[in-house]
């Protein structure tokens, strides 16, 4: 489960999504903090976030949790791995995002009684779940408990242990373990979100944290990373191509708005590997002579010299989804990104 955490010490940021989500950030901030070998900071907002994007290095794995507008837009660049009852979270390269959606199981609106019923009957299906992942972390607990003169021959089997016991913990605080059925009917999403979050944390901690955490292949040292530049209304390709990039390849890669670029063109020497992502103002007197291949529609993929370009993100027929493809196909590709850095 966590055979490689620790072999190389992790940076991890939390991004709270909103004010009322800040508890629950806390809550994961408290459970990774006893992971060895992760160094965390304390929770931040997405302003924060936001503001301190410049100075983030390439190395940080970064958690959105919540239902901000960052963290929904980071939603769309990575790929779903948990997904029951409105929780979900998933990770791709250095991006991790965990939401809950509380309206999943709980109308906001004075509905009829046959959606009453509805969401009634989904609420004790989502109990019954919350009571079966319970008695699934009380066996893991038990079955892999080891004496502490034996823990450093068997870590995964600890650190599996840690993050069950925390889920324990975090479970039987609560009243669900003392009920017999599911507490009603919930009308409130706050309430619910208690919940959800609740579990959300323990089965990323359980099943998602590892692989978050060594996801990311040994990149090329020596060689500076890809700065991927693009226009704000292209975000969610951005972040996706990025993510792609941390996860499938040798190389490290960072996002730099073309606002951002221009301010600081001049730093920028000639070996400094450049992908202009769409049609911007800098890409656009800077493809002349570039021959361009297409590993998956509507995409395009060409460079000259240190500069390359990816277009077609515009077309009426691009999507996330089809655009992830994409990014896979030039990662892999014989004439595609291994290419360029050859350049």
């Amino acid at each position: 489960m966590f055979e490689n955490v620790g072999n190389v010490e992790k940076k991890v940021i939390i991004v709270e999504g909103s004010k009322h989500e800040a508890p629950y950030a806390q809550l994961l901030f408290q459970c990774i903090s006893k992971i060895p070998g992760v160094e965390l900071s304390q929770p931040i907002t997405e302003e924060e976030y936001k503001q301190m994007v410049k100075n983030e290095t390439d190395n940080d794995k970064v958690i959105f949790l919540g239902n901000g507008k960052e963290t929904l837009l980071q939603s769309r660049s990575i790929i779903l791995e948990y997904e029951k009852f409105g929780m979900m979270f998933g990770c791709l390269g250095n991006r991790c995002v965990i939401r809950a959606n509380a309206k999943k199981l709980v109308s906001t609106k004075q509905g009829t009684r046959a959606e009453q019923i509805l969401h009634s009957s989904e609420q004790e299906q989502f109990f019954a779940y919350y009571h079966q992942q319970i008695e699934k972390y009380r066996s893991i607990m038990q079955l892999q408990r080891i004496p502490d003169k034996k823990i450093a021959n068997h870590l995964p089997k600890y650190y599996s242990n840690i993050a069950a016991s925390m889920a324990m913990a975090i479970l039987e605080e609560t009243t669900v373990y003392e009920m017999v059925s599911f507490p009603g009917f919930v009308s409130k999403l706050r309430e619910m979100h208690k919940w959800q979050y609740q579990l959300l944390i323990c089965e990323f901690m359980l099943n998602g944290l590892a692989q978050f955490l060594t996801n990311v292949p040994s990149k090329e040292t020596g060689t500076p990373p890809i700065t991927i530049v693009f226009d704000n209304a292209d975000a969610k390709y951005a972040h996706l191509l990025n993510n792609s990039i941390q996860q499938h390849s040798q190389y490290n890669s960072v996002e730099m708005v073309e606002e951002m670029f221009i301010d600081n063109a001049k730093s920028h020497s000639s070996k400094n590997r450049i992908i202009f992502l769409g049609t911007t103002e800098s890409s656009k007197k800077r493809t002349v002579g570039v021959k361009y291949h297409t590993f998956v529609k509507p995409y395009r993929f060409g460079w000259n010299g240190t500069h390359a370009f990816i277009d077609g993100i515009r077309s009426s027929r691009s999507s996330v989804r089809a655009f992830y493809d994409f990014s896979v196909e030039l990662i892999a590709a014989e004439n595609g990104l291994s290419k360029f850095m050859e350049v």
